[in-house]
């Protein structure tokens, strides 16, 4: 059985699987962890140990609850000291974050030319979401996203500078101006937000250079999908 990740499940998750499902226990299992081809990767295992004339048969497959998965402190074996402490997402930290690079695995997937996109329809039509999922009260859909070979080749947008985004043992809270103001000038030149300029105060014959920071800004000074606060209490979340 495919199992990605683990942390809290007890020992040997895919022979827990085998147990609980009725498997005999004379019967062997292995847990297989390649993060999103674990399952596949157990399918494959088993069907290549079928062509070897291992055995005559194999029950594989992938198993996973994120929602269950916790949160780590992963110096509390030694003691903390001086100073705030961490929790780590399991979830993100074994599961979706790309170790080597530092970065979430969607962004790695792309720099091998992989495609990423973000279902839309998720925010856009949430509603209409929940009720394809059938989801149950409680539970509210946030947000989507698959992975695979595009059919047209993307528009791959320029990255926030690292320098300005991650932060090394503790928060740098020394402004970034520089590296914005190049990601700015870099925004710019791709055309992404052409036709969003206004004029200059005071100089209409000079538009302003719109790019990712006064993007932002636009966005976050007004209030966004205030339908959702309906959909939230529909679903029984008491938001009053």
């Amino acid at each position: 059985m495919g199992n990605v990740v683990p942390a809290g499940e007890g020992q040997a998750p895919a022979r827990q699987a085998a147990i609980a499902a009725g498997v005999p226990v004379e019967v062997g299992a292995m847990t297989i962890n390649k993060v999103c081809g674990s399952g596949l990767k157990a399918v494959m295992l088993a069907a290549a140990a079928i062509r070897a004339g291992d055995r005559d048969f194999y029950a594989a497959g992938g198993m996973e609850s994120m929602n269950m998965a916790p949160f780590l402190l992963t110096k509390a074996r030694f003691g903390y000291r001086l100073g705030n402490a961490e929790l780590v997402d399991a979830v993100v930290h074994d599961g979706l974050w790309y170790p080597f690079e530092h970065q979430h695995m969607g962004l790695a997937a792309e720099s091998l030319g992989l495609g990423m996109c973000y279902i839309g329809s998720i925010r856009n039509n949430t509603a209409r979401v929940i009720e394809l999922l059938e989801l149950p009260r409680l539970v509210f859909p946030d947000v989507g996203m698959t992975i695979g070979w595009p059919a047209a080749q993307p528009t791959v947008r320029p990255r926030l500078p690292v320098s300005a985004v991650l932060h090394w043992e503790k928060y740098d809270p020394q402004p970034k101006d520089e590296e914005m103001l190049e990601y700015d000038r870099t925004m710019i030149d791709t055309g992404i937000y052409e036709g969003r300029q206004v004029p200059v105060p005071g100089k209409p014959e000079q538009m302003e250079n719109y790019g990712w920071t006064e993007h932002s800004a636009r966005r976050v000074a007004k209030a966004w999908r205030t339908e959702l606060r309906e959909v939230l209490e529909e679903q029984g979340f008491g938001l009053k």
